[in-house]
């Protein structure tokens, strides 16, 4: 049963996008891991310096990597990123909600 549902999908999503349909592959399989970066571009300087960064795995996992300002961590930078998590997070949100209107409408 849960293998005709698969198929079912997968033939709705095709007649949907057609050939868009490998990068919206690729798009779910980016959606499996949710990393969120905070960089930082210094003036004057070439490129960006990533300052934090955390990701969360389908399996419940999260890690996270954040600088250390005077033995602790830097304050202004921890809310920076946690600002860009909660955004990250709420469009998260959103996305999941829209599949699952989705697959409401193909009747899965």
């Amino acid at each position: 049963m849960a293998g005709e549902k698969q198929d079912r999908f997968a033939e709705a999503l095709e007649k949907l996008w057609g050939k868009d349909l490998e990068e919206i592959k690729g798009y779910l399989k980016d959606f499996l891991t949710l990393t969120i970066s905070t960089k930082v571009k210094r003036e004057g300087e070439a490129g960006e310096e990533e300052v934090a960064r955390t990701s969360f795995y389908l399996d419940g996992d999260i890690e996270s990597l954040f600088p250390v300002k005077g033995g602790g961590v830097d304050r202004e930078i921890l809310d920076l990123h946690q600002d860009m998590v909660a955004m990250a997070m709420a469009n998260r949100t959103e996305i999941v909600k829209t599949l699952l209107g989705l697959l409401k409408l193909i009747n899965l």
